[in-house]
């Protein structure tokens, strides 16, 4: 049995009584000279913030930072969304929006909140759910949050789709790709699951602009239609200069398709189907940056196990590429030896001018992550993560920043232009 965990009032707790010692993963900073990037490049470490994110056993995001830097928030699964002041690391507001059961397989996203381009709102979803099951009720509905007592919200649906049951938003401007009809089996009473469809959707208007079955996606796998929604393994979108978005989605059978809003989706010539890639698409939205996981192979012995655990098998193999769109060739790849097991990648951040790149490396020591060169993906410098889990890398909309996220810190890189 699936269940979901959300809360379905709006309430806002006091940032006074948060105290950075009731948090996890929020200890004094080490030393901040161990995060300073490996090698000569752009980049150096600015600072670091300390987050007093409150503690939980359930799983949460990393801070995700506002575009202006001045604010961070962390989505956590059963207690909501926690909004954070960089200058002091307090909780400034908690809203227990959690609406993560039908989000969770769902266009695999992160969470499905995110910065709007102010850095004063966010976007996001909100549901009804029963009690005390937590089946959902009602579809998702999104929402934009200001204050607490400033929240709007946005109906969305078409004449022929009715249920949204997923979002990924594409721009902080209520732009998003959207499921509809998807996850009927999650509802109470259930619903019948005929035809999901994928949408690009103005959520600001209420407007769904373009719609398509999933099942008459070029490259959709097939399958049984009820399990639809969990066909799409990684996606990426970029707005290009006329305004309009491009996605390109990996399946999870293999086989990738791009879809330009306005355009038909077409079957993309690309050969990367391992089952953790991960993507980001260039700012001219010609070429895509593809991450790839690599690992050393060989057993896992458990802690309490007295027997003798073998060394890892290294393992060379791609660790990142770039790849033209319009043609499908491979403009350049980087190849390593992965010695150590283990270590998820973060999803590949491109600068706002399209020179660097922020890229995971295999774990072989504490630097897991790569600044590297667009131009022909040479690493220039390595980074210590401040979280040994999952981390979010990006840059500041100008490209004079970067961050790097994790438990409840963030490290601030200066980026040197020239």
């Amino acid at each position: 049995m699936r269940f979901a965990f959300a809360l379905g009032v709006l309430f806002f707790l006091a940032a006074g009584s948060a105290q950075a010692g009731s948090s996890y993963g929020c200890r004094p900073l080490p030393n901040m000279k161990n995060f300073e990037p490996r090698g000569t490049g752009p980049a150096s470490l600015l600072r670091m913030h300390c987050l007093a994110v409150p503690p939980t056993s359930f799983t949460g995001t990393p801070p995700m930072v506002s575009p202006d830097g001045r604010r961070a928030f962390v989505h956590q699964a059963r207690h909501g969304l926690h909004v954070f002041d960089l200058s002091t690391g307090a909780l400034t507001a908690s809203l227990p929006y959690d609406p993560t059961f039908l989000q969770l397989e769902a266009l695999r996203g992160p969470t499905v909140f995110e910065w709007a381009a102010d850095s004063r709102s966010i976007w996001g979803a909100d549901q009804q759910f029963v009690s005390p099951s937590h089946f959902v009720k009602s579809p998702l509905q999104p929402i934009r949050i200001w204050t607490a007592r400033r929240v709007v919200r946005f109906p969305v649906s078409g004449r022929s789709i009715h249920d949204l049951d997923g979002l990924r938003w594409l721009d902080g401007r209520g732009r998003a790709i959207a499921l509809f009809d998807a996850r009927g089996g999650y509802y109470r009473p259930e619903r019948p699951v005929k035809k999901p469809v994928l949408a690009f959707v103005d959520a600001s208007k209420g407007r769904v602009e373009q719609h398509m079955p999933i099942t008459d996606m070029p490259g959709y796998p097939g399958g049984p239609i009820n399990l639809a929604y969990v066909s799409i393994r990684t996606i990426a979108s970029i707005k290009r200069a006329d305004g309009r978005f491009t996605i390109v989605m990996q399946w999870s059978r293999k086989g990738w398709t791009e879809w330009t809003q306005g355009a038909r989706p077409r079957n993309l010539p690309l050969r990367y189907d391992g089952q953790a890639v991960r993507a980001t698409l260039t700012r001219a939205g010609t070429g895509i940056l593809l991450s790839n996981p690599l690992s050393a192979s060989g057993k896992i012995c458990e802690t309490w196990s007295r027997q003798k655990c073998p060394p890892p098998t290294p393992v060379t193999g791609l660790v990142a590429a770039l790849q033209s769109l319009p043609s499908g060739k491979q403009i350049w790849a980087i190849r390593d030896t992965a010695t150590k097991m283990g270590g998820t990648y973060p999803a590949p951040a491109i600068s706002p001018d399209g020179r660097l790149a922020m890229i995971g490396i295999p774990a072989n020591d504490e630097y897991r992550l790569a600044l590297i060169s667009m131009k022909d993906g040479r690493v220039l410098q390595k980074i210590r993560p401040p979280w040994a889990s999952e981390v979010v890398v990006s840059f500041s909309p100008d490209g004079s920043l970067a961050y790097v996220s994790g438990g409840a810190t963030i490290a601030v890189y200066a980026i040197r232009r020239n």
